[in-house]
């Protein structure tokens, strides 16, 4: 008796291999990490003015900056430890966790082009090659995500 070839299974959905992916959400999320942690807690900007009197000015553009850096310096860390934990989703965190600090550097750009009298730690033109670049590989990263997960 002849005997009907069985139809081919479907393969197993194995575990993917997050290694090259979860390699590269590390490293982008730790060179974010250090790049805003430094500025943010170790380079010294300061949030006050001091006239020729001695009397301390707080300057709220100043304060937004100093902490936009802080945020962003510790979203990054926490999706660079998740990478490490190789949790899944992990790219799209770190997409999310880049688009936040985009956002928050584009909102410090408008406001420094509208301020009149104060100006922020570092020329326009470099801050908005670090929302360019930022959002950038914050995008590719979230649309890479998406893809993988379809």
């Amino acid at each position: 008796m002849d005997r009907v070839p069985a139809r081919p299974q479907p393969p197993l959905r194995e575990s993917r291999d997050f290694g090259d992916a979860a390699t590269g959400s590390v490293i982008g999320s730790l060179i974010g990490a250090v790049t805003f942690g430094y500025y943010g807690f170790f380079a010294g900007l300061s949030t006050e003015i001091v006239d020729s009197v001695g009397a301390a000015t707080t300057v709220p553009l100043w304060i937004a900056f100093l902490w936009v850096l802080r945020g962003s310096s510790i979203l990054f860390l926490a999706s660079a430890g998740l990478a490490c934990l190789r949790a899944p989703g992990t790219a799209l965190i770190s997409g999310l966790c880049g688009l936040a600090a985009t956002a928050g550097l584009a909102g410090i750009f408008i406001w420094d082009l509208l301020d009149n009298q104060y100006t922020v730690a570092c020329h326009p033109l470099l801050l908005l090659i670090l929302i360019a670049w930022n959002g950038f590989g914050s995008i590719t990263s979230m649309r890479e995500a998406l893809r993988a997960n379809r």
